[in-house]
């Protein structure tokens, strides 16, 4: 048996390189503070535009913005659970809401304008202005078809509402029973995009209009009132699709655009060095809330950037000592613990 030569190649197995963020300079709330540094998360962006936000509209998809966050795990900070509980009992209200409006239409407003309240009374559809250019036959031979149009329209409506307010009680429940966010986190991990499900469903709530829009049309007597009518349903459609459009299409941009930057981190050294500029700049300096407004990031001149929870505590504890030395009232260390870190003497 041949044995292995000192020449023999060895595979290596190369390491995994772990992905690392990278950082951008940001300017300032207050402009005259120096620029800093602040890492970027690295979240993948969410497409933003007009198409994909048509998309997203029908499809949910700006629901699970955070949700994805979550799921990719790029140590984002988030609500989870309070996020799930808020949209979940939104959508079940809505849902209920709109089931108690659409199940009586069902009811009571599928045959009523088909049909003659007594003999010779005519009705709304044979007396409509498209009825009168049909035809008595040509309605009566259309009816039917309208009958069940408005009859299965009304269905899927009240099935969809229903759905959605079930589905999203069982989601309230579930939710219940985890009660921690580290839990939900897990819970969304799992379900995935199935968060959607409450909003597809009440999407489909909607084929109630189908019905109401044809028999307003239909009933308009005057060619002038159809006309009218038609301009009417057509400017909602069109105002409710671009005014939808443009809310979620914010909502991503403004999602991306938040997610973007990690936290400002201060060491104890910038810290000192912009809270001597902030009073420097300021003769009469403000609360230490107005300190902190003015030393959190800008991210293109529109996002602000807060710092991170240390980076509060020392601008606090350097704010402080700074008040303390202009108003000439000397403070311990001890008192500088205290007032920086919230903690109460004993």
């Amino acid at each position: 048996m041949p044995m292995p030569s000192d020449e023999a190649k060895v595979v290596e197995v190369p390491a995994k390189t772990e992905k690392k963020s990278k950082s951008s300079v940001i300017g300032r709330v207050a402009d005259y503070l120096p620029q800093r540094l602040v890492g970027k998360t690295g979240n993948k962006k969410t497409p933003d535009g007009v198409l994909s936000s048509c998309v997203s509209v029908v499809t949910g998809r700006f629901l699970v913005l955070t949700d994805n966050i979550v799921m990719e795990d790029k140590g984002a900070s988030s609500s989870a659970r309070e996020n799930l509980v808020n949209e979940c009992t939104n959508m079940g209200l809505i849902s209920a809401l709109m089931l108690t409006i659409v199940v009586p239409m069902a009811f009571d407003n599928v045959t009523d304008w088909l049909e003659e309240d007594y003999v010779g009374s005519g009705f709304a559809y044979l007396d409509g202005w498209i009825g009168q250019q049909q035809g008595e036959d040509s309605v009566q031979s259309t009816m039917p078809a309208i009958h069940d149009l408005s009859l299965i329209c009304y269905v899927l409506s009240s099935l969809g509402y229903l759905c959605s307010t079930i589905v999203s009680v069982i989601g309230l429940l579930c939710v219940g029973e985890i009660e921690t966010d580290t839990g939900v986190e897990e819970f969304l991990r799992n379900i995935g995009s199935g968060t959607r499900i409450p909003y597809l469903f009440w999407w489909n709530g909607a084929f109630f209009v189908i019905p109401c829009a044809v028999r307003f049309t239909l009933s308009c007597k005057t060619l002038g009132g159809l006309i009218v009518m038609c301009l009417i349903e057509l400017i909602l459609l069109i105002l409710v699709s671009c005014g939808s459009v443009h809310w979620v299409r914010s909502c991503i941009s403004g999602h991306n655009t938040v997610h973007e930057f990690e936290e400002l981190q201060l060491s104890l050294q910038e810290a000192e060095e912009d809270v001597n500029a902030w009073f420097a700049h300021n003769q009469n300096p403000g609360a230490l809330q107005d300190c902190l407004l003015d030393l959190a990031g800008l991210s293109d001149g529109k996002v602000m950037i807060s710092m991170d929870t240390v980076s509060q505590q020392r601008v606090a504890m350097c704010f402080h000592k700074k008040h303390a030395e202009v108003i000439g009232v000397p403070l311990s260390p001890p008192d500088l613990y205290r007032m920086a870190y919230h903690v109460s003497p004993q």
